[in-house]
């Protein structure tokens, strides 16, 4: 386990202190909040009172982390990216001297846990963004290109390499991208053992995208 004095040598910074990781920790859990009530209500029904509420907080507490409710969306879509894409950049370095067929397979199945089981709260906030005001469909299409940069890569390694072939392998990407975003809508899956195997089993069914 990387303890906060491990990580900040590594990152160059000073040590937090335990009143800064104390609020560092609990706005952390005010925007993973924010994506539970975003995923079930939708944004145009979002606002301060739900996710106070479902922090057990005052409006004024929340108030005091946030200015408004779009401060708050923004800060909770840029913490759901930045984990999720850093977990999936992590996994794609750990598996870069494997075969293409087993690296794009790790990549689909992390990111089915992730929607299954770590991150259930992102499940709808990446996935087809209509209802969302402009300005934060455009920071949703630059949160995405780093995801998106990470399959990408995978799928055109193999691809070149002649262990992946398919008539349109952007197309098939694309298929795989529909499949992983609304997993979640219909999989519910009751324990972390049941998503895996859910994970196996449409893996080994995305897969035969590329022959």
């Amino acid at each position: 386990m990387v303890t906060a004095k491990v990580a900040a040598q590594e990152t160059g910074q000073p040590p937090m202190g335990r009143v800064q990781r104390k609020r560092t920790q609990k706005i952390r859990e005010i925007l993973l909040a924010t994506a539970r009530v975003l995923n079930s209500d939708g944004y145009h029904a979002m606002n301060m009172d739900s996710v106070a509420e479902k922090m057990d907080l005052t409006k004024a507490t929340l108030y005091h982390y946030f200015s408004s409710k779009d401060e708050l969306v923004v800060a909770c879509l840029n913490l759901v990216a930045e984990e999720v894409n850093d977990r999936l950049k992590e996994l794609a370095a750990e598996t870069r001297d494997l075969g293409a067929r087993e690296r794009l397979r790790a990549l689909i199945h992390e990111q089915l846990v992730i929607l299954l089981v770590d991150y259930p709260e992102a499940a709808r906030l990446f996935a087809q963004p209509l209802e969302w005001p402009a300005e934060h469909r455009k920071l949703i299409r630059t949160l995405r290109e780093p995801h998106d940069a990470v399959f990408r890569e995978a799928v055109q390694a193999g691809v070149d390499s002649g262990e992946l072939s398919s008539a349109d392998p952007s197309l098939a990407l694309h298929c795989i991208y529909g499949a992983l975003n609304f997993a979640p809508v219909w999989a519910r899956p009751q324990s972390r053992t049941a998503a895996k195997r859910l994970a196996d089993t449409m893996c080994a069914t995305l897969m035969k995208l590329f022959s």
